[in-house]
């Protein structure tokens, strides 16, 4: 393709000059003007600029002006098809090559609809360096996501074909932020059909549609404005709890807190909570475990015995927790 385009430009740009060659060859003859005037005279009667006669032109000159009109518009109208040709093959080759990189990605994330919240939901991605992937109905939408370097598809996601281009049954998670129930429902219902371990968020706007969700299959369900209203009311009467939420989200303090599931046969499998080296080794603070069987245990006592399967909650700094994750097996 590459080669084909060079071959075209290339051509293009022959029959450019060719014309500008040809004409001022014309008037040089024609008119006796100098190379330059020649030069100056075919430019700007090829480009219709309007200035009209800059040297007085005898009937053939005014006749060699008219041929070259016709030909110079012509050839820019043809050059402008080409030009249009060229930059949608561009734009079509990067698409295919982007949707060749998405059917490679595995445990990865699909973010589903680009409106305001799928773009608070991707901007925190891109900050965690997780791989993921947007489904969105707007052209315009996808080009800016794909100048910017994040892979997209343009399409329905509720229709199957775009949800396995962008690789479902490898994702780890689908976030389902489109603009109606219905809509984040039938994504819902299909992801799950295609993927039966991927962790699945979906937005809902009415209540009552929640529990629609989640027989669908949604693992969690958000509504905006519930979500909202409770922050709101926290931040009245519980000032300190969401100060202290709030550092997670914060760019500037060095603090996270993560879910771990404790591998099978890791060095931490059947250990006393005593025992394991997550204070001494890695800083890290266990604040809640919850069994295989989803039971939470807060603060849990130094007796506890950590079984593979049980989902961890571990605060403390990024590095640390990328330690402990590595020495585990775990992707980051």
């Amino acid at each position: 393709m590459i080669s084909s385009k060079r071959t075209l430009l290339i051509q293009i740009s022959l029959l450019v000059f060719g014309l500008i060659f040809f004409g001022s060859l014309g008037y040089h003859y024609i008119e006796g003007l100098s190379w330059f005037n020649s030069l100056y005279m075919t430019v700007i009667t090829i480009s219709t600029v309007g200035y009209g006669e800059v040297f007085p032109l005898s009937t053939a000159g005014r006749v060699w002006s008219l041929i070259l009109i016709l030909f110079g518009v012509t050839t820019l109208g043809v050059i402008a098809g080409k030009f249009a040709e060229i930059l949608t093959d561009i734009r079509v080759f990067r698409r295919h090559k982007m949707l060749k990189n998405i059917k490679e990605m595995n445990n990865h994330i699909i973010v589903c609809g680009y409106g305001r919240m799928g773009h608070i939901v991707c901007e925190s991605l891109i900050r965690s360096g997780q791989p993921f992937v947007v489904i969105d109905r707007d052209e315009k939408v996808i080009e800016e996501l794909m100048n910017d370097q994040i892979p997209a598809i343009q399409g329905d996601a509720t229709l199957d074909e775009y949800l396995e281009k962008a690789n479902v049954k490898d994702a780890r998670a689908c976030v389902c932020t489109l603009e109606t129930d219905a809509d984040n429902l039938f994504v819902t219902f299909s992801v799950r059909e295609k993927n039966k371990k991927a962790l699945i968020i979906a937005r809902c706007k009415e209540s009552v549609n929640a529990i629609k969700l989640q027989k669908a299959g949604a693992n969690r369900v958000i509504n905006p404005y519930e979500v909202s209203g409770k922050t709101i009311a926290q931040i009245l009467l519980q000032p300190a709890i969401h100060n202290f939420i709030e550092i997670f989200r914060s760019r500037d303090i060095d603090l996270a807190m993560e879910e771990i599931e404790i591998p099978k046969e890791s060095f931490l499998s059947d250990k006393r909570l005593i025992d394991a080296p997550l204070r001494s080794k890695y800083n890290l603070l266990i604040t809640v475990i919850f069994d295989k069987n989803h039971n939470p245990y807060f603060n849990p006592s130094s007796d506890y015995i950590l079984k593979a399967g049980d989902h961890v909650m571990i605060m403390g700094k990024t590095d640390d927790l990328n330690h402990l994750k590595k020495d585990l097996g775990i992707s980051s």
